[in-house]
């Protein structure tokens, strides 16, 4: 599972979803990640940055259990969290002196 982020100019974050059916066949397994997916960030969101959060979810995803989804999306939010160290809001280094 991959999250990619961008800011939104809003004061909440988003979410929105890739969940393609050529990696996830079945249209039972890909509303199943998609609860997952919501109810975390429905559980996160105030604690994350005003940003656009876009899951891309990949095709071994339907082979782990609710447990082992729930462990991997907290972490990923958990990552969101985390300072900057150093990167400007728009993704790029600031310049050393």
């Amino acid at each position: 599972m991959l999250v990619l982020a961008s800011a939104n100019g809003q004061d909440h974050p988003r979410i929105g979803f890739v969940l393609a059916k050529k990696q996830i066949k079945h249209a039972v397994q890909r509303n199943r990640v998609k609860r997952l997916v919501r109810e975390s960030f429905r559980l996160h969101q105030h604690q994350l940055p005003a940003a656009d959060f876009v899951i891309l979810a990949r095709s071994g995803i339907t082979e782990l259990d609710n447990q082992q989804i729930r462990e991997m999306i907290d972490a990923l939010w958990f990552r969101l969290k985390r300072p900057t160290h150093g990167r400007a809001p728009n993704g790029k280094r600031k310049k050393r002196r």
